[in-house]
């Protein structure tokens, strides 16, 4: 489980500082809960990860939520069943998004639904699903600085090539997803010969796929 160093200075921290927040607590599993928590993540509306911050502790995130509920929750966004494989990649999307973010919370939730979105059903996945969003915001924000007033000739250049390798990045990420969610796929194809009035021959395939997400 990731921790935050201690801050050097007794001075109570401000709300509006932007620093790196302390990743939310996450309850153990229990083991009767692990079904309950698949079960819920199929073919169901998924319920993503909204963080707030600790009134008390500005620097806290905190989930608002029963501990059962915050784990399918984490589960539905994360891939992971682990509480604290769960926690470590929720605090490694939050700790991206404080980074030149005047509203990181917002980025923060926005970042987590991406990936509640992405839909992962396992670990792998999960940390997919992350990499994906990171990619799409950097896209987003090179984009950003390349449209923006003012940038010259060399700035917009420079921050196009940034913003298009990063869309290619999230494209290989997307075909990654689609292999690892069809493995296990099989193709089967019958030929069968018909012989219609006339003695015309018709030859045709019938193809038959299907795949798991396990």
């Amino acid at each position: 489980m990731a921790k935050k160093p201690p801050i050097a200075t007794e001075q109570p921290v401000k709300a509006e500082v932007t620093t790196e927040p302390k990743p939310p607590t996450v309850p153990k599993l229990e083991p009767e809960w692990q079904k309950n928590i698949r079960e819920r993540a199929k073919g169901q509306l998924r319920h993503p990860v909204k963080l707030e911050k600790d009134s008390a502790d500005p620097t806290k995130l905190t989930l608002n939520l029963g501990p059962q509920e915050i784990l399918c929750r984490m589960f539905e966004t994360t891939g992971f069943l682990d509480d604290d494989a769960a926690e470590h990649l929720t605090y490694q999307i939050a700790n991206i998004n404080t980074r030149g973010n005047n509203n990181e919370l917002v980025g923060i939730n926005a970042s987590l639904a991406i990936m509640n979105g992405i839909a992962p059903e396992m670990p792998l996945e999960g940390i997919l699903a992350a990499q994906m969003t990171v990619a799409h915001n950097m896209a987003m924000d090179f984009s950003r600085r390349a449209m923006a007033d003012g940038a010259t000739s060399e700035v917009v250049d420079r921050n196009v090539n940034r913003a298009a390798k990063m869309m290619r990045t999230f494209t290989a990420q997307v075909d990654a997803l689609q292999k690892l969610r069809n493995k296990g796929q099989q193709k089967i194809t019958v030929q069968h010969v018909q012989v219609s009035e006339g003695g015309q021959a018709i030859i045709g395939d019938v193809t038959q796929g299907g795949g798991n997400r396990g």
